[in-house]
């Protein structure tokens, strides 16, 4: 300073005067310069220091002192709660604004980049991508995948082996080639390239159940699984058993015990049929709403009936019954009796051994008006047995026969039955 009260002046410039603490104007070199006032009656030291706005204010903490040395782009920071030293920071700031640092906490906006990295804290309200992530863990996921596993596409399709889901959730094994789900059917995918399913576990006494519902019913429709009985239901119109195939095999239609292969069943008086069609002709079988059993055609075709691919009998659309092969009834034999019965039911055409006298022939039991019967009457090996009839034979000119004795002989009766009597149609006596 060239001469005391004098900032920077030279001697030829020595208008302004500095006086205590007013300055006026002074003449720095070649400028003109006004100074304005230090209002202030402070006074500089270690303790105090001058503010900006020209107030004089105490040193709080005394002297800050930092390292010797800095990392290029380190943010400083203070250590203890003192602020008197400063150090390097690991987080680095770049002049492009690329904040670094291997710990976060807190909220963070804009982009954020790194090998690796922990999330903490309170939910984020948006982040918008996080790159690729070697593990990822929270209270519903744990992800430690090695490989892409799981897309969700920005139509909100998730997929599970798939990149491109072909419906809302599409799980993949394999690649079944060239597909296209339909339209209402593709809200669930699964596809494989060899055997694809899907498997439903329960306890082993509870049920496996798929439903179908709607806004008006939550299962108006099931396939349901009973693992206690190992029977399987198929139920329809909220919860109506249709079709039961038990443990065994056995299917039932309408009832959930079958006692057959097949068991179909009508809970009410109604006939139950199955119709069998094709576009020439239906064919019924069942029962009729009386009980009794069924086959029928209700168009004007044949009924016809095969064996060994060869048709054996034939009913006509006009009534007529058409065998193309001999028609019999297997001979079955009586058990000797002294008042011997005939039971017509089962002994439609018999044969009757006489090991000793017939005293009184019973009236035959269980026959058909307008049905032939046939009855063989033969002697043993000693013969000379006789045979008394019942009233309720009628014979040729009212006479009734005299049978055979001789040994082994064979004397032979045809009947017609009214439903009560027994009316002679033939007779031949000691056949041989």
């Amino acid at each position: 300073m060239p001469s005391p009260g004098y900032i920077g002046i030279s001697p030829a410039d020595r208008d302004p005067t500095v006086s205590d603490d007013s300055v006026t104007t002074a003449k720095i070199q070649d400028a003109a310069v006004t100074a304005a006032k230090f209002a202030t009656t402070g006074t500089a030291s270690s303790t105090t220091f001058l503010r900006g706005d020209m107030s004089w204010q105490a040193n709080a903490g005394g002297d800050v002192v930092g390292p010797g040395s800095s990392t290029d782009d380190a943010l400083a920071k203070f250590d203890s709660t003192t602020g008197k030293i400063i150090q390097n920071s690991t987080a680095t700031l770049t002049d492009a604004g690329v904040l670094t640092s291997t710990t976060f906490v807190g909220n963070l906006t804009g982009n954020a980049s790194g090998s690796a990295a922990t999330v903490t804290g309170a939910a984020q309200t948006n982040i918008t991508s996080v790159g690729t992530l070697t593990s990822f863990a929270s209270t519903g996921i744990d992800d430690n995948a090695d490989a892409l596993a799981m897309t969700i596409t920005s139509a909100e399709k998730v997929g599970i082996g798939e990149t491109v889901p072909l419906g809302n959730v599409h799980i993949k094994s394999g690649d079944a080639g060239s597909i296209a789900p339909a339209a209402g059917a593709d809200e669930l995918i699964i596809e494989g390239s060899g055997h694809t399913g899907i498997s439903i576990y329960s306890g082993n006494a509870n049920f496996g159940n798929i439903n179908f519902g709607d806004d008006g019913h939550d299962s108006v429709g099931a396939v349901t699984y009973n693992h206690s009985t190992n029977d399987m239901q198929f139920t329809t119109n909220t919860g109506t058993g249709r079709m039961t195939i038990d443990s065994t095999g056995y299917i039932g239609l309408m009832t959930d015990a079958p006692t057959a292969r097949l068991h179909l069943y009508e809970p009410t008086a109604t006939g139950i049929f199955t119709q069998i069609e094709n576009s020439n002709g239906k064919t019924y079988f069942g029962t009729h709403d009386t009980g009794y059993g069924l086959i029928y055609t209700d168009d004007a075709d044949d009924l016809r009936i095969q064996t060994n691919n060869v048709e054996r009998l034939s009913i006509k659309a006009t009534g007529e019954i058409e065998n193309s092969y001999q028609a019999y009834f297997p001979e079955s034999q009586l058990s000797f009796n002294a008042t011997q019965q005939w039971d017509c039911a089962t002994n439609q055409v018999c044969r009757l051994v006489l090991t000793g006298n017939v005293t009184s022939f019973a009236a035959p039991t269980n026959q058909k008006d307008g049905c032939f019967y046939s009855i063989m009457v033969e002697q043993d090996g000693t013969g000379g047995y006789t045979v008394s009839w019942s009233t309720t034979f009628k014979w040729a000119a009212a006479t009734a026969p005299t049978v055979t004795t001789t040994a082994s002989a064979k004397d032979i009766f045809v009947f017609r039955s009214d439903g009560t009597n027994m009316y002679e149609v033939g007779r031949q006596l000691n056949v041989s």
